[in-house]
């Protein structure tokens, strides 16, 4: 998967407008499918100090695994990201950004141990 982004540390997200702590100042506003496409919103929480709302794009999605969907409004925070190869399905660790390759997938795992897997093409962050 072709990103422009690193996981920093299992819970930020580092890419060129910033770095964001997705544990600690945002929650999952909402996840959808767009055609071959999905989004996953991080709105800021009220009371985290400035930054902005942040969305990633996964285009040409090949893969995607959930307990969560659809979210139909609930509250999810992330506790954990990282990266799992294709083959392994042991959800109780993940591979951290410098090792993981550009066949991974992206794992995000949420408050209750509920998670994400998603691989696609390519994944955007960007401010929204």
């Amino acid at each position: 998967m072709i990103r422009n982004f690193e996981i920093v540390e299992a819970v930020g997200l580092s890419f060129e407008a910033g770095y964001f702590d997705l544990h600690n100042d945002y929650k999952i506003a909402d996840l959808w499918n767009n055609g071959g496409n999905f989004h996953i919103r991080f709105q800021r929480l009220p009371d985290s100090v400035g930054g902005q709302d942040v969305e990633i794009v996964f285009f040409g999605v090949c893969f995607l695994e959930s307990d969560v969907l659809p979210a139909n409004g609930r509250n999810l925070f992330i506790s954990e990201i990282g990266y799992k190869n294709p083959d392994d399905v042991d959800y109780d660790w993940l591979l951290s950004e410098f090792l993981s390759t550009t066949e991974d997938h992206l794992f995000f795992r949420f408050d209750a141990d509920h998670f994400l897997r998603i691989f696609a093409k390519i994944a955007e962050a960007k401010i929204v």
